[in-house]
């Protein structure tokens, strides 16, 4: 009796409860409708950026070349280019003679500069659209946040890394801190420059464009590395795209006086 007593007056609270604050209800839910509303935007944000990401890596994904080991693509790559002198037609006609190489990362952080190369690679096809000159578009990327299976990065991390194995292609570039872009890019040009020797500072989006071509610029260095950037300009994907064929062209930021 005494517990069937208990139990009902819990329920009479509970109803009283109810009954006499039965005017907060409608505010707790109108106010619950404007906290979903103001998220939205948080949300769809949150969704794009993560479809851009998906859809830079996917972009990334289709010119990558590994770097595990020395018989790599991307050793067999930077080995070509360390010999380029003996270099045969067969390795010029399989690597070219001109190309970006840029080191990204599985996360895709600026992940919206790969529409820049997008833009640069179709419309470069066109007749009177983007002119590239020395060669048609070609890109290689790079992960240098691969990891092997002891959670080590093959960039920098494992034992004899990519890094390591090329390490003197890496010092080299340093030449390049009086190339013109220099000038554009800023004070700060060469101190970031520094980063491109140092495996465990080097950034992603660092972008090399090799030039073997017989009108590379005097700047370029013996591996053929004629401009360092670290990010790609242009408030859209056009922009981004004649930021990129101004590199490629040596031509813009990129011109000698």
């Amino acid at each position: 009796m005494v517990i069937l007593k208990a139990i009902g007056a819990f329920f009479l609270r509970i109803g009283r409860w109810i009954k006499e604050t039965a005017w907060v209800q409608p505010l707790l839910i109108v106010g619950g409708i404007f906290a979903i509303i103001f998220t939205i935007p948080y949300i769809i944000k949150g969704f794009k950026s993560l479809a851009d990401v998906n859809e830079a890596v996917a972009y990334y994904n289709k010119f990558d070349i590994s770097i595990e080991n020395e018989k790599s693509k991307g050793d067999q790559l930077f080995n070509y280019l360390e010999n380029y002198d003996t270099a045969t037609a067969e390795q010029k006609k399989q690597f070219g003679e001109k190309f970006f190489i840029t080191f990204v990362t599985e996360n895709g952080d600026n992940a919206s500069y790969y529409e820049g190369y997008e833009i640069l690679a179709s419309e470069s096809k066109k007749a009177n659209a983007i002119e590239l000159k020395g060669g048609n578009f070609k890109l290689y990327t790079i992960y240098i946040d691969s990891k092997n299976d002891d959670d080590k990065k093959y960039f920098n991390e494992t034992d004899n890394n990519f890094f390591a194995r090329h390490e003197l292609f890496f010092e080299l570039t340093q030449a390049l801190e009086d190339c013109p872009y220099a000038e554009t890019y800023g004070t700060g040009y060469s101190t970031t420059l520094e980063n491109v020797a140092n495996p465990d500072s080097f950034a992603s989006n660092t972008t090399f464009l090799i030039d073997l071509t017989e009108t590379k610029p005097a700047y370029a260095n013996k591996y053929g590395v004629s401009e360092i950037f670290f990010s790609v300009s242009g408030s859209d994907k056009y922009k981004k795209a004649y930021f990129l064929r101004d590199a490629w062209n040596h031509e813009g930021d990129f011109a000698a006086e």
